[in-house]
């Protein structure tokens, strides 16, 4: 059996000593140490010498050092390497050697203490203890009785050496043994830590608040290091003051990140800490550098909306385990988790998180990932688990705090922030686009006219700077963004670029995260208008909001500070389901327009919601729509100076269809002068009363009498204009022609939408005032679901109303058309009062 030669101490040789003689040698074999001969010692091989010579060195260095041992090697080598024999003679005079080189260190030690404690007195010479002192962080009232107490454990020390120390070494150790003395005295060692955590500061450029607030939390995190739990080692005090010094403790980064002093490489760290206040910056860093090993931005969040309560339940120290649990949970920790690392200690808290969300909605695989999406946008929990219930209006109330734009410490320069503007505005309106939206930044301040800029109208550029508009690339509209940014902040640098910052998708970021709540996805590219007004104060708020046509509803505002601090401070977000205009709507429309959207593109789908919410969308021109209807009905292809038209008048001059309307009623009413006469209504058959032809020849009758003999040649004309072939088509055609619609009201037949004649009314008055003929029409007309569209017991979802007036100059001499070798006489007019819209019905 091998012989463990690192086994032997001197006292073991010293022994194996007694009663030999200095020229005998010392062999070691399996049973001990030996004496022989010269051929005692050859026999009893080379194995047996070389181990009694590697025994003696491994003694040598246990006791005294490898610096002793080294020394005496040489006198050892011939017997190690070569196995030649060990004589007692050189065992001895090794021992002696060694005694003594050993009493030389420790001379040696203690002159470096005394001048270490003593000497280097020289301008800047930081081998001292007086300058070791000074950099381990005690003050210098406290350093004459510290002086004393480390100096004389350095010495005990210094003698324990085995090696000559150095003054670097001599620093490193009166660093252990003054923080050894420390452990006893907590009020000191908290001053230290101060001193500490106040250089850190100091590199940093921290203000007094600040530097405040890192104090507190280096003794947070102090407590923290100083703990055994969780299977982590605990840290000395020499290691917790280095380290907070240095900026390492949990947390501090954090801290710095919020401050604005340093990026924080963690995304999940730098989301929350932007949700921070004054108030709760110190906690949550700490809890941040402490979650981040295997927590995330969402639970991060819930420990910050739970902190007041965590405060009320621990007033004090480092928050514990069973602490942050309870106030998460509303349940006392698992026996299991008290044991676990910090990366699985969060890590199961942010399962049991997101699995409280998924239990909302069985069945739904990303309910747990949306509420854990929205949780981490600031909103609160209780929002958040309606949101994964189903859609939800959003206001600022529902964010447990005001969350920033963007993190001052992460900010580019004004060059790098241009690109971003340049990369984001030839994309704004572009992700649910809706016909002929034109995004506008506005900037006003006050005592100033308001300046617009339209981003995506690129009229203005060159055609290479066109070329340079569409691929991302700065031009002089993104110049003049941040021209105009620079000009409302008043030259304010930090401020404009904070502000420039949010005129990128930075800005309607907050879109895209939290629209999935309301039902209505819209990303950061989908329609947004901006603007940016300069305050009495000197702030600068920063409005983002869609515009009317939009699915989605959101308007929110940013208020950033000169020193750059911003935060949100308004916010309105709702789609279709939360609008209160369609709240408002009876049962079956709300059913219509939830239907008609199902398929619908985002063109229609604004163009759906105009007419339900009964605001037209953009491309909506009235005056437009009546010179077009105008052109229509009289040269259209059932306009009146066509040949159809033509055969339908009668000798006595009236048109066909006047007659056939009339008899129905839909002529109201004639006014001439002033005095006017209703027409009667008409009876059902075995009424009495006027029944339909009656009436048709009563307004015959009556149009005639008040055109007269003078305008009787253009009886043609005015009786197809009061009857639906002419004026009263404006159901069908003007709302087309005004440009409600691509393809007028086809885009509800499209969405399964339908007239309902059972509700459409029509109702004619002819004004004659003077030389002034006016044919008025009003109409309207009900919408009903195909599948409903003949039960009459269903109110319409949908109304379309409209008024034109037709006001003919009977002044004017008519001008004569050749129709079918025909002279055909029309009056000079013009198309007055267009309105039309649709309306929901009322309850």
């Amino acid at each position: 059996m091998p012989v463990n030669v690192e086994n032997f101490r001197i006292a073991d040789f010293q022994q194996a000593l007694d009663h030999v003689a200095d020229d005998q040698n010392v062999v070691l074999k399996e049973n001990g140490f030996e004496a022989k001969g010269k051929a005692g010692a050859f026999f009893a091989g080379k194995t047996a010498r070389r181990n009694a010579a590697e025994a003696l060195y491994h003694a040598v260095k246990a006791q005294y050092g490898d610096t002793v041992a080294d020394t005496l090697a040489p006198q050892l080598r011939d017997s190690m390497v070569k196995g030649k024999p060990l004589s007692a003679r050189t065992v001895r005079t090794v021992l002696a050697d060694a005694q003594e080189f050993r009493q030389a260190l420790r001379d040696a030690n203690s002159a470096a203490v005394r001048a270490f404690a003593e000497g280097n007195r020289a301008q800047g010479d930081t081998r001292n203890i007086d300058a070791a002192l000074h950099d381990f962080g005690v003050p210098e009232v406290d350093q004459p009785a510290m002086k004393e107490a480390i100096l004389h454990r350095l010495s005990e020390r210094a003698l324990e050496s085995t090696h000559i120390l150095s003054f670097a070494e001599l620093r490193e150790l009166s660093s252990a043994v003054t923080f050894e003395a420390v452990q006893d005295m907590p009020a000191l060692f908290q001053t230290m830590q101060d001193v500490h955590a106040d250089r850190l500061s100091a590199q940093h450029g921290l203000d007094a608040g600040q530097a405040a607030q890192m104090r507190q939390l280096v003794q947070l995190a102090a407590a923290e290091a100083r703990n055994a739990a969780h299977g982590q080692i605990p840290l000395t005090p020499s290691e917790i003051c280095r380290a907070a010094s240095r900026g390492e403790l949990p947390g501090q980064q954090a801290l710095l990140f919020a401050f604005g002093k340093v990026d924080h490489p963690d995304a999940g760290v730098r989301d929350a800490m932007l949700l921070t206040t004054e108030a709760s910056r110190i906690d949550m860093a700490f809890l941040c550098g402490l979650s981040q090993k295997g927590g995330g931005i969402s639970l991060s969040v819930r420990l910050l909306e739970v902190l007041p309560e965590m405060r009320r339940m621990q007033p004090e120290g480092p928050l514990s385990r069973e602490t942050q649990w309870q106030a998460c949970f509303g349940e006392a920790l698992p026996a299991d988790e008290a044991g676990k690392d910090t990366f699985h200690f969060y890590q199961d808290m942010i399962i049991k998180l997101e699995n409280s969300f998924a239990a909302l909605k069985p069945g739904d695989p990303i309910a747990g990932f949306n509420g854990m999406m929205y949780l981490s946008n600031g909103l609160s929990t209780e929002k958040c688990m309606q949101s994964v219930m189903g859609p939800v209006a959003l206001d600022m109330g529902d964010f447990i705090t005001q969350p920033s734009l963007y993190a001052l410490s992460r900010l580019p320069d004004m060059p790098a922030i241009e690109k971003q503007i340049a990369g984001d505005i030839h994309r704004r309106g572009t992700h649910n686009s809706i016909q002929g939206f034109s995004p506008v930044i506005s900037f006003g301040a006050p005592g100033q006219p308001v300046q617009s800029v339209h981003i995506r109208d690129t009229s203005g550029l060159t055609e290479a700077q066109k070329a340079d508009f569409r691929e991302g690339k700065p031009t002089p509209i993104s110049a003049s963004l941040v021209q105009h940014c620079r000009d409302i902040c008043g030259g304010n640098e930090l401020q404009a670029r904070v502000l420039a910052i949010g005129l990128t998708q930075a800005g309607t970021m907050a879109t895209r995260t939290l629209s999935p709540a309301t039902g209505e996805f819209n990303s950061e590219h989908a329609p947004h208008h901006m603007d940016v007004r300069r305050q009495d104060d000197g702030s600068v708020t920063l409005r983002i909001y869609t515009p009317g046509s939009s699915m989605l509803t959101a308007d929110y505002t940013y208020t950033i500070q000169p020193n750059g601090e911003n935060r949100l401070t308004d916010f309105h977000m709702h789609g279709l389901h939360n609008d209160q205009r369609f709240l408002a709507m009876p049962e079956q429309s709300r059913l219509a327009l939830l239907h008609a959207l199902e398929n619908a593109s985002p063109d229609e789908a604004a163009v759906l919601r105009g007419d339900f919410f009964g605001t037209p969308p953009a491309g909506f021109d009235m005056q437009n729509g009546l010179d077009a209807f105008a052109e229509s009905i009289i040269r259209g292809d059932a306009g009146f100076l066509t040949q159809t038209q033509q055969q339908k008048v009668g000798e006595d001059g009236i048109h066909a269809s006047f007659t056939l309307d009339t008899a129905r009623r839909n002529i109201h009413s004639f006014t001439t002068a002033g005095e006017r006469v209703d027409v009667p209504p008409i009876a059902e058959e075995g009424e009495e009363g006027m029944h339909g032809e009656e009436v048709a020849a009563f307004c015959t009758d009556r149009l005639v009498r008040m055109l007269g003999q003078e305008h009787r040649n253009i009886l043609p004309f005015v009786s197809m204009m009061t009857s639906q072939a002419g004026l009263d088509c404006a159901m069908s055609f003007l709302p087309h022609m005004a440009g409600l619609s691509d393809r007028g009201n086809m885009h509800l037949m499209m969405a399964n939408i339908q007239p309902a004649f059972d509700v459409s009314e029509h109702q004619v008055d002819v004004i004659l005032d003077g030389d002034r003929l006016t044919i008025r029409t009003e109409f309207s007309q009900g919408f009903r679901e195909m599948e409903r569209l003949m039960d009459q017991d269903t109110p319409p979802a949908l109304i379309l109303r409209g008024r034109v007036s037709m006001v003919i100059d009977l002044a004017a001499p008519p001008t004569e058309h050749e129709v079918d070798g025909k002279v055909v006489l029309m009056p000079q007019f013009t198309l007055e009062n267009g309105d039309v819209h649709f309306e929901t019905p009322a309850f």
